[in-house]
């Protein structure tokens, strides 16, 4: 298909769309174009998107999976997921509902694709399209990942 990852990253359309998913939602704090073996199999660019894991609790007001703390704080591995309401325990509670966030994404992606606004030499080319492809919670990104206790983030880490 052609691009190389900086390619796309350099990409009008690319800044626009990461701008406008970090300013609307500010749990995420970064967001890129996957790797290269990705881009170069599928039309769909499917997007990396980070997140602070403190923030997404407090967006949602919810907890994030039990066992998510310890892989992070503990052994300080990332923790990823193709869908945002797989990250949370009360994800059926959660508000606003994950999966209406994760598919009002994917539509404000559509948007800036489509886009009269947006000179078409400025889009990317074929008609290619982004989604959000995989959620990671960042150890680096996050810094130690509190817990979500009586409606407020709480840190129970030993000092």
């Amino acid at each position: 298909m052609g691009l190389t990852k900086e390619e796309v990253e350099d990409n009008y359309q690319f800044k626009v769309s990461k701008r406008l998913l970090m300013d609307r939602y500010p749990f995420i704090v970064d967001v890129d174009a996957g790797d290269q073996e990705t881009l170069d199999s599928y039309n769909l660019i499917f997007l990396r998107v980070y997140v602070d894991g403190n923030k997404l609790q407090e967006y949602f007001k919810s907890p994030l999976i039990r066992w998510f703390y310890t892989r992070l704080n503990d052994l300080n591995y990332d923790v990823s997921s193709p869908y945002l309401s797989v990250l949370l325990k009360d994800r059926t509670e959660a508000d606003p509902n994950p999966t209406t966030v994760q598919k009002n994404m994917d539509d404000l992606l559509d948007k800036v694709r489509l886009s009269p606004a947006m000179p078409q030499e400025l889009k990317l080319p074929n008609r290619r399209a982004f989604t959000v492809g995989t959620f990671i919670i960042d150890k680096d990104k996050t810094g130690n990942l509190l817990t979500w206790e009586g409606g407020q983030l709480v840190d129970n880490s030993p000092h």
